[in-house]
């Protein structure tokens, strides 16, 4: 505190001086100058010994601390410059992540409130063993994005590693109309495939001449509500064959097969009357050298075997190509595993395929009605194990090979994303994601989890607030998060740490998303999340959910956006769009 100074005033004597007393006054000065002269040397001396008699501390040593408060200097000294302190570098460094360890092989758990049945050939039987066992499959013969999310795990997000990094702008590289307006329900997965044909099966398919003489194809596959499968040239923005008419709607993500082979395979979202219809709802398969169609599974009316008289396959399929078998998940509750006898000949481009022994596994869940007993997103598959989620809200794990049940756990509410499956050396593990449900108190919130991969039980989970309808839509992996994106009036993208669900970041969107999030990289290695929303801003992320920029590229967007070969694809209503990444 700054010490107040007052002026001193010198005291006047009153009255005339009398001279009979000089004298004694001199007498008295002198006196007084004597004692002013000791007390000036008294102090004097006072300081120079306590400036040098005192021993000081060496510099090395702290001085004790006597618990006294520190004088303050009347005359503050100068505070010295500040040294500047060099900005941190960037850093690269990945958090520590810690998942807990499990050896990776499933688990046979009681399900007291669980049955499962069998139909083989026809015939309900009480047992199975398969004659040509599901196994894994390794590499793909094919280069390109071949199914939802990239792979059998569904956890595939790099779509792309791009040639450019740093400031990324997006041109409009073409703007392909569709022959009519198709629409998405935001709670299906719709993503258009990217797949890299060789010479040689080009010069066999049914593509336009130039693309023949050219002699590459990259294409851009989709399929609409409006019956028809899309085929477009990824360099020029044209249609690359005539669109295949299968005239019933489509709300789903295709499949190619993965062995290189040119056939489609594809489910059937809703019958020729639209969607909620059940009449004639078909697993198919095409030809993609000349649009035949090569096989059909399913009813004109209703499975027998289906509990659940609602039907539909909206869920991505499986085709495993060590056993020659396509699996499928149906909204009527059965999974479905079909011997494929597939042939074809690379000389000559001949294509063939004569299905046969179908089996197929349904389940019924204690106390819930079988309108529950529906499969509407992709499954996944690890090893011959198969992962589903229903709408008595469980996560489920059959083995494919004798289509037993291994386990079936509980969710907070039915599932919202396809169960992502995460493999590393030392454990298996599985992430899900749900729709919103009222809690306690009255709030809605919807639950992302991490579950043991052999056993389901929960190793972490968090509560998201949304709102009453909203959801999770997809879920992502990037080097050290879990990544979400919410959807309803309004959506997010939130991340996570992958071992334990503690919240990284969240950032609001303009708008709502329809389709899920991707995870690239550039050329520095640096990765990035990106989404875009129906009202067509495309946004991208840095892995803890902060914006790096946003950009408008369109409206009315129902796709995912694809990236692949420093380009970018996404479907609208009415258009296939292509940017050029710079």
């Amino acid at each position: 505190m700054r010490r107040k100074h007052f002026k001193k005033y010198k005291r006047k004597t009153i009255g005339m001086r009398r001279p009979k007393y000089k004298r004694k006054k001199r007498l008295r000065n002198i006196f007084i100058g004597v004692v002013i002269l000791l007390i000036v040397a008294a102090f004097a001396f006072a300081l120079i010994w306590g400036l040098t008699g005192r021993e000081q501390p060496p510099e090395d040593q702290t001085p004790i601390n006597t618990g006294e408060k520190p004088i303050v200097s009347e005359t503050p000294e100068a505070t010295p410059t500040p040294t500047p302190t060099p900005s941190p570098s960037p850093t690269t460094e990945q958090v520590d992540i810690s998942m807990p360890e499990n050896d990776k092989t499933i688990q046979k758990v009681e399900a007291n409130t669980i049955t499962g049945e069998i139909m083989s050939q026809g015939q309900q039987v009480d047992t199975f063993e398969r004659e040509d066992p599901i196994q894994p499959d390794g590499t793909s013969e094919l280069e390109g994005i071949l199914t939802y999310r990239q792979n059998d795990m569904r956890n595939s997000n790099l779509s792309s590693q791009l040639t450019v990094s740093g400031n990324m702008n997006f041109s409009t590289a073409f703007e392909a109309a569709l022959e009519n307006n198709i629409a998405v329900d935001r709670n299906f997965e719709f993503a258009p495939l990217v797949v890299s044909w060789d010479s040689q099966t080009i010069s066999h398919m049914n593509v336009t001449d130039e693309i023949k003489e050219r002699g590459s194809l990259t294409e851009i596959i989709f399929a609409g509500s409006d019956g028809l499968i899309y085929f477009f040239d990824a360099q020029s923005g044209q249609a690359s064959r005539e669109a295949i008419d299968v005239g019933v709607p489509f709300l789903c993500t295709p499949t190619l097969d993965p062995r290189g082979y040119p056939i489609l395979y594809i489910g059937q979202s809703a019958g020729p009357s639209g969607v909620g219809s059940n009449e004639e709802i078909y697993m198919r398969a095409y030809s993609l050298v000349d649009g035949r169609r090569l096989m059909r599974v399913g009813a004109d009316e209703r499975d027998e075997f289906a509990l659940n008289a609602i039907q539909g396959n909206s869920g991505a399929p499986i085709v495993n190509a060590a056993s020659d078998t396509l699996i499928w998940a149906s909204q009527n509750g059965i999974i479905y595993t079909v011997k494929l006898n597939t042939s074809y000949n690379e000389q000559t481009g001949q294509v063939s395929m004569d299905p046969d022994r179908t089996v197929k596994y349904r389940y019924q869940v204690a106390n819930a009605g079988a309108k529950n007993f529906s499969i509407k997103l992709s499954p996944s598959l690890y090893d011959h194990y198969l992962f589903f989620v229903d709408e008595t809200s469980r996560l489920h794990c059959i083995d494919l090979n004798t289509m037993e049940l291994m386990y079936a756990v509980k969710l907070q509410a039915d599932a919202s994303a396809a169960p992502l499956i995460y493999e590393t050396e030392t454990g298996l593990y599985v992430y899900t994601a749900t729709e919103a449900v009222e809690k306690e108190g009255g709030s809605f919130a919807a639950t992302l989890t991490l579950h043991n991969g052999t056993n389901g039980e929960t190793i972490a989970s968090v509560d998201i607030p949304l709102q009453e309808g909203d959801s999770i839509k997809s879920i992502a992996l990037g080097d050290s998060n879990v990544i979400v994106n919410t959807v309803g009036e309004t959506s997010s993208i939130l991340s996570f740490r992958k071992d334990n669900l503690e919240a990284q970041g969240s950032t609001p969107l303009e708008g709502t998303t329809y389709g899920d999030i991707q995870l690239l990289t550039d050329s520095s290695g640096t990765s990035y999340i990106a989404v875009i929303t129906q009202e067509g801003t495309l946004s991208l992320l840095d892995e803890n959910g902060s914006v790096v920029k946003e950009q408008n590229v369109g409206n009315n967007v129902l796709s995912a956006p694809v990236f692949w070969k420093n380009q970018l694809y996404f479907v609208t209503d009415t258009q296939l769009i292509g940017l050029q990444v710079s």
